[in-house]
């Protein structure tokens, strides 16, 4: 009985839900005009709203019926909405107390910002047609529509702050992941047998927007907290993913701007504590005993990446190069989303993926030492699973998990200082050795003392 009157009365509970939606769309119009001191009697407001919003909500109701209704109301909405506009607009152009000026002459054609209410209203038509279909959709989108209504302020400021550059930035970073990224094949190409199985075009593709996409955030963070904040944080992010791509990203930005040097060494100094903090997380995942045996090393290493990044920062704060490169020096660059600098690093990445495999197979499954070693050339994630596997399994001792983890971390941090001395040149590889010293010894002393 009560699922037969909630049936019955559901077309009221709609008609209530579109009443609601369009006078929450119309009182922000409404406030909206009273802010702007609109005077004009033609403005809508929200009882205006509420009844298009029943209108709506009605022409679905009776769609049924007249199948052809919600587009009759939606275009003789349109028609109305485009009279009410051309009036007002031929009252601004005549001013007070002139109401000869045709329609027709009145030239410039109106801001596109002039239009908003109008648009909101045919929206909001929609909405109510909506509400009769999917309710939590409609509520959705009307809660969107008034987010976007009342942010004009803040847009207006954006508008004014934000360059070209950036806009176009942004796009191909959007195009990048949402169009190119989807269509790449997401299985391992069949090469000659050495090399079987070991290549993902969209690994490829996803490590090198990993680079071009930790200098887009270190643009944005850059432009919004300054040179050193930014890039840190950037470092902090990109070091969830990818402490290699965020070694790449930031010698670019520091060979590009010398002046940027310190913030990119300390950006990148903060991902490799990220990275060892992740290899620590794998680790207790897979096999719980291995990772309290990594506990101690692991964090002794986080500690000293942290150290050598404090100690960035404090020279930095001293440096007036560096305090004059904090207003935001990095908007220097032509493009924030850099995708041509990003792909040559992609060219050396399958070129040590395929290094890596060929070291593994010629070297043996028996030399798990020499295996780490080549697997971290490429990755450390993958060599952390596969040992943290193979202990679980009982195949190795802990000890023997342990030292092929930490080897595997060790060749990473060559790979990894490399390709900064080649991406950042040597100022910054050189900063970058020697923030990975520290973390290093530190490592090896806890793994000699604990094994």
């Amino acid at each position: 009985m009560a699922t037969g009157m909630f049936l019955e009365l559901r077309p009221l509970w709609e008609a209530g839900a579109a009443l609601a939606l369009g006078l929450l769309i119309g009182l922000e119009r409404e406030h909206a005009r009273l802010e702007a001191a609109d005077q004009n009697p033609a403005a809508k407001g929200a009882r205006t709203f509420a009844l298009i919003a029943l209108l709506g909500y009605a022409s679905a109701l009776l769609m049924p019926m007249v199948p052809a209704l919600p587009l009759l109301t939606v275009a003789g909405l349109a028609v109305l909405l485009s009279a009410l506009h051309l009036e007002k607009v031929r009252r601004q152009a005549a001013g007070p107390g002139d109401e000869s000026t045709p329609t027709s002459q009145l030239l410039p054609l109106p801001r596109g910002e002039d239009i908003t209410t109008e648009v909101a209203a045919l929206l909001v038509a929609l909405l109510g047609m909506l509400v009769r279909y999917q309710l939590g959709v409609a509520v959705m989108l009307a809660l969107f529509c008034v987010v976007v209504l009342i942010s004009k302020p803040w847009m207006r400021k954006l508008a004014a702050q934000v360059q070209r550059n950036e806009l176009v930035g942004t796009l191909q970073l959007l195009l990048a992941l949402l169009i190119v990224l989807p269509v790449v094949p997401d299985r391992a190409l069949t090469l000659f047998p050495p090399l079987e199985g070991v290549l993902n075009p969209r690994s490829v593709v996803l490590f090198v927007l990993l680079i071009a996409g930790v200098g887009y955030a270190g643009y944005v963070l850059t432009r919004i907290l300054g040179a050193r904040r930014g890039l840190s944080l950037a470092g902090l992010i990109g070091g969830m993913t990818s402490s290699t791509a965020v070694t790449l990203a930031m010698g670019e930005q520091a060979r590009r701007s010398p002046s940027l040097l310190r913030p990119a060494v300390q950006g990148a100094l903060l991902s490799y504590g990220v990275m060892m903090l992740r290899v620590l997380l794998v680790t207790m995942i897979v096999y719980p005993p291995l990772g309290m045996h990594l506990l101690v090393p692991s964090l002794l290493m986080v500690g000293g990446y942290l150290a050598a990044a404090l100690l960035v920062m404090r020279r930095a704060a001293v440096s007036e190069q560096d305090q004059a490169s904090d207003t935001g020096h990095a908007v220097s660059l032509s493009n924030p989303f850099e995708i041509l600098p990003a792909l040559k690093w992609g060219v050396l990445y399958i070129f040590v993926v395929l290094t890596a495999k060929l070291a593994r197979t010629y070297l043996g499954v028996r030399g798990l030492y020499l295996a780490s070693a080549a697997a971290g050339l490429a990755d450390v994630d993958s060599i952390v699973v596969a040992s943290s596997k193979l202990t679980q399994q009982g195949g190795e001792p802990l000890q023997v998990g342990v030292i092929s983890i930490w080897i595997a971390v060790a060749s990473n941090t060559v790979v990894k200082t490399g390709m900064a001395w080649w991406s950042g040149g040597r100022a910054y590889g050189l900063r970058i050795l020697l923030g990975h010293l520290p973390a290093l010894l530190l490592g090896v002393v806890a793994i000699v003392f604990l094994l």
